[in-house]
């Protein structure tokens, strides 16, 4: 049986990762497309290592209120319902696949919506430098 992992230092973890039935490691990673306020952020499914050109679009969070905190707990979650789904854990009521799919093609049928991994690559940067320059409220009522 596989296992959720997250980071052991105690950080908040921008990235989130679980293993398929056929072995293969993944995981579900957050990202923002600009290092300003005005930043979109958006959790991907990606492969680990050079398995793959492209990532899936998990979720796109774009409402004003939708910053770093929500877009962890998304890819927690994520990852957490992957990791049951492909190791039989998930119940009779639950989707038959947990990975979002968010857009319909002309055939009728939901497929993910693809994206380049150096696209991602460059908005899990973006999302670091931004979650390192976030103050700590400890620090600020000291």
């Amino acid at each position: 049986m596989s296992a959720l992992t997250t980071p052991e230092d105690g950080s908040e973890p921008l990235e989130y990762t679980y293993t398929t039935w056929d072995r293969k490691v993944r995981k579900a990673v957050v990202g923002v497309d600009s290092i300003d306020l005005t930043g979109a952020w958006s959790v991907y499914d990606v492969p680990v290592g050079n398995e793959g050109t492209h990532g899936w679009l998990v979720e796109r969070l774009d409402a004003h209120d939708d910053k770093l905190p929500k877009a962890t707990g998304l890819a927690r979650e994520y990852a957490a319902d992957q990791q049951r789904y492909h190791d039989g854990e998930r119940g009779e009521h639950s989707k038959p696949d947990p990975l979002t799919r968010p857009i319909v093609h002309e055939d009728g049928k939901r497929r993910p919506v693809e994206v380049p991994v150096a696209e991602i690559r460059r908005h899990v940067v973006l999302a670091r430098r931004q979650a390192a320059a976030k103050p700590d409220p400890q620090a600020i009522a000291a």
